[in-house]
């Protein structure tokens, strides 16, 4: 018969990770799919429509009646797209449904490793999330290898048992890496804020000192004659960065709250994405959207030696080398001067082939 798949996502931060689970899914036979989701931001749902024409979708809220009032028969496989979240506000239904559905399996994505360290855990979750540890009945998604590291040999070993738990066997918890990355069509046939003889580069992601470092970049547009022929593409909003950004008028563009598709195309047309990391997190326990961005789109990374041991599934192919001595200005100035359009085009082609082995 067919095997049925509720993927939920009750926050409504993580769209791009539901694309890649729905097009996972998408390519399966006989799979039935259904989405409870918190939101559908900037043309999503046209992604979801082409990876699964047939997937019924829900607001988050109504998995309630479906599951716990049985509206909908319990399916085969629950995909918690923000794990930390979908477990927390719904301890009910997966302490309802491990009884009531003895032959439904869980897949839980897992962003932050640090979060699922027994301290910082909401305390009613463990008492929940055991059963299914226990039973061999729930995966930890990962989405690079580097958290799944981190899950396994930090976060796990707190997990302790409730002292009168019958089972005193050491916890063997199933945890496996999903790279989220899909295959986008069409994005040449898009119009962007991309001008004629530009030379663009990008940084992508909400406008927060905390998680990405634009002043160096900014300075060096401002003062390096070298980067004088190059233009910025700011993606995304937040109240991080003051704009319009002084000095730069013409040469810093910013594209906030565009649809997936116009927001991938201009990535495409860059020369490289650069990932201005202003936090180590990104290279200890949680993996970043800049990485899975680069893959979607089809734009090499600038990628320190760091970088590249941590995202393995990447290599020299798929990246500009920054080499230790260079910082990511260096390597962007390098690149629109030193290397061909052809060059340039068969590196983008590496990402885009190696995108398409991950999928």
């Amino acid at each position: 018969g067919m095997l049925r798949v509720a993927v939920l996502e009750s926050t409504g931060w993580h769209d791009e990770v539901v694309a890649a689970l729905v097009y996972a899914f998408g390519q399966q036979p006989s799979t039935a799919l259904t989405l409870y989701l918190k939101a559908q931001r900037y043309g999503i749902d046209q992604i979801y429509a082409a990876f699964a024409p047939r997937a019924s979708i829900f607001p988050a809220a109504r998995i309630r009646d479906h599951l716990v009032r049985s509206w909908m028969p319990a399916p085969d496989v629950i995909v918690l797209a923000t794990g930390e979240w979908d477990f927390a506000y719904h301890t009910d239904i997966l302490h309802h449904l491990f009884t009531s559905s003895p032959n439904t399996y869980l897949l839980c994505v897992v962003h932050h490793a640090a979060q699922w360290e027994a301290q910082t855990m909401r305390p009613e979750l463990l008492p929940v999330l055991l059963p299914w540890v226990d039973a061999g009945r729930i995966t930890f998604l990962t989405l690079a290898p580097h958290v799944a590291h981190v899950l396994s040999t930090v976060a796990i070993p707190t997990w302790h048992r409730q002292v009168s738990a019958a089972n005193t066997s050491p916890l063997a918890a199933r945890v496996e890496t999903f790279v989220p990355v899909f295959p986008v069509a069409g994005l040449a046939g898009q119009r962007t804020s991309v001008g004629p003889g530009e030379t663009p580069f990008a940084i992508q992601g909400n406008f927060d000192p905390a998680r990405r470092n634009y002043d160096h970049i900014l300075s060096r547009l401002r003062s390096d004659q070298q980067a004088a022929d190059l233009t910025l593409h700011l993606l995304g909003s937040g109240k991080g960065l003051k704009l319009p950004i002084e000095g730069l008028e013409g040469r810093v563009v910013v594209d906030s709250k565009l649809d997936y598709l116009p927001y991938y195309a201009i990535i495409a047309r860059s020369v490289a994405l650069v990932p201005s990391f202003a936090t180590d997190q990104y290279y200890v326990e949680r993996a970043s959207s800049t990485v899975a961005a680069s893959l979607i789109a089809g734009c090499p990374l600038v990628a320190n030696r760091r970088l590249l041991d941590t995202y393995t599934y990447l290599d020299e192919s798929v990246v500009w080398v920054q080499e230790d001595d260079e910082d990511e200005m260096d390597v962007v100035i390098r690149v629109a001067r030193d290397r061909s359009a052809a060059e340039r085009s068969a590196k983008s082609e590496n990402v885009r082939r190696r995108t398409r082995e991950l999928c």
